[in-house]
């Protein structure tokens, strides 16, 4: 138990105390917008709006079930374009 303790203490305070010279979370901020429409940021495609469910209840009394819609990216393959 104490060696343990001992180990824990060593390795927080000894091997986590060097810093890093620059910060490795830079924002670089000339890039990011500064007033953001949020009706326009988080609207919903059109595309979206049809999805397709399939709902099965159970013996259990859960459900259990599908959904599909349309590939925002269409690729030109029948089997990638629909989710």
């Amino acid at each position: 138990m104490l060696l343990s303790k001992l180990i824990h203490y060593y390795a927080l305070h000894d091997l986590h105390k060097n810093r890093s010279e620059e910060n490795q979370y830079y924002i670089d901020s000339p890039r990011i917008p500064i007033n953001i429409d949020r009706e326009t940021f988080f609207e919903v495609p059109a595309s979206l709006s049809d999805i397709g469910l399939n709902i099965t209840p159970t013996d259990k009394g859960y459900s259990i079930g599908e959904f599909g819609f349309e590939s925002l990216i269409p690729s030109g393959d029948d089997l990638n374009d629909y989710v």
